[in-house]
């Protein structure tokens, strides 16, 4: 499995419908709507249904799935940040959230993913027990973060799963980093969008956040 790179981005896009369960599918001859249903589960942010697709049995399916959550997690975070700015001050907000921590406020491009979803290809092996699911891509900006590459598969128990990473440190690394980078980011400014009484007073609190500082509680009125 190929080890995923992030950009540090702002995601604002409409929720996509939900998937099937991924348990039903994985059950089926051919993985591909799997992998179409952990695309969707990405988009939406679902962790949960994101790790069905994983060995969870198995130490090694675990620690992958730990690993490849950041995912779902990076995106659903950016999604409750956008939406916290956006039902708090609008396009301004948006403006100037997106100046203050210095990112690009991009959507993923649904139209583009569904049409790498409908010509996804299968390779599956002639005794049906691995596979490989090609040339499915979702971008944020110029980065892909799901389907660079080929995704491995394996059927056990008479299902598919993701098969664990051949190099598994390097992937936790980088979902570690970005688990503090991105995920971790994310979830603080929307506390600061929260509890902040005014756009100024919020841009202040996200700029000590982009300098590494520890942004001041904000101090509500009594």
């Amino acid at each position: 499995m190929t080890t995923l790179v992030f950009p540090l981005l702002l995601i604002g896009l409409a929720d996509p419908p939900k998937s099937p369960p991924v348990e039903e599918l994985a059950k089926e001859r051919s993985p591909r709507a799997m992998v179409q249903a952990l695309t969707a589960a990405i988009m939406r942010g679902d962790v949960k249904t994101f790790r069905a697709g994983f060995d969870l049995s198995t130490q090694k399916g675990r620690a992958t799935a730990d690993a490849m959550q950041t995912l779902p997690r990076f995106i659903g975070g950016c999604r409750r940040l956008v939406e916290a700015v956006e039902k708090k001050y609008g396009k301004p907000g948006l403006e100037a959230v997106d100046k203050t921590l210095k990112v690009p406020l991009v959507g993923i491009d649904e139209k583009l993913v569904r049409q790498s979803v409908e010509k996804v290809k299968v390779y599956i092996a002639e005794d049906g027990q691995t596979a490989l699911v090609g040339d499915i891509k979702v971008s944020v900006g110029s980065a892909i973060i799901w389907g660079d590459g080929k995704t491995q598969l394996e059927r056990k128990d008479g299902r598919w799963f993701i098969a664990p990473a051949e190099e598994l440190e390097a992937v936790e690394q980088t979902a570690a980093l970005y688990e503090a980078l991105i995920v971790s980011r994310c979830k603080r400014a929307t506390e600061l969008v929260r509890e902040s009484k005014s756009l100024a007073e919020l841009q202040q609190a996200l700029e000590a956040l982009e300098k590494g500082l520890t942004p001041k509680p904000i101090k509500t009125s009594k």
